[in-house]
């Protein structure tokens, strides 16, 4: 009996410090944008996280997806899916925004490249990319709404034709001008 728990607690400490390090791995691609810093107010009542990691989304490529072969070639080349979505009061917003602002800045000096803003009275999306030596390995998508705000970031290596294939299928007005301007990089 002592023994099983020695083995089941090498195997969690093992486990752990895998993930341990697949997570200072993730932090240390070029791709990868540090969204928890925006913190989530704790008055937040409509939150949306999503963490798909390396192990869930080859668990999700290995189970190919029937009928989405273009969706499932996509995710073969990624790393991790990040989504962090919450309700703010409007005075929070303009903090995030003015924050936003900054953060983006810093991208750029990073070496990341906007290639979408729209900015319609209070709302405002930045969608910036990551290249290097012509190989897309970030996607980040910032918004900040009058009561909501919302980060993405893909990590991986972002095929532009995959990614027109997977999105097509979606009917999500958002992803309208994404789609487009992707689709003008693919023709360039």
């Amino acid at each position: 009996m002592r023994r099983g728990r020695v083995v089941c607690l090498t195997i969690l400490l093992a486990t752990a410090v895998v993930a341990y390090a697949a997570d200072d791995d993730l932090k240390k691609h070029p791709g990868y944008v540090d969204i928890e810093k925006f913190k989530i107010p704790d008055y937040a009542e409509e939150i949306t996280e999503v963490d798909l990691g390396p192990e869930l989304l080859q668990s999700l490529v290995s189970a190919e997806i029937e009928g989405q072969e273009d969706l499932t070639a996509l995710l073969r080349g990624l790393t991790s899916i990040r989504v962090r979505s919450f309700d703010v009061k409007p005075e929070d917003a303009e903090r995030i925004r003015s924050d936003m602002e900054k953060f983006e800045k810093d991208l750029q000096k990073d070496q990341w490249t906007r290639i979408i803003r729209s900015k319609e009275a209070d709302e405002l999306t930045n969608i910036s990319i990551k290249f290097k030596d012509g190989n897309m390995l970030g996607l980040i998508v910032m918004t900040v709404e009058p009561d909501e705000v919302a980060f993405v970031n893909i990590v991986g290596s972002i095929n532009l034709g995959q990614m027109l294939a997977g999105l097509g299928g979606m009917d999500f007005s958002a992803l309208d001008s994404l789609q487009k301007t992707l689709e003008q990089y693919q023709e360039q």
